[in-house]
């Protein structure tokens, strides 16, 4: 199953980006997407 999350800027997705194992980064038109496996160990 894939997850989206929206953000307005890198200070909205800065606390999720700890989570996500296995982050590829990909940029589209100055917008930065990411992609990977939400660690929910937690």
């Amino acid at each position: 199953m894939k997850v989206g999350i929206i953000c307005a800027g890198d200070r909205e997705v800065a606390p999720f980006l700890p989570i996500i194992d296995e982050r590829k980064e990909t940029e589209k038109a100055k917008l930065k997407f990411y992609e990977g496996k939400i660690n929910d160990d937690e």
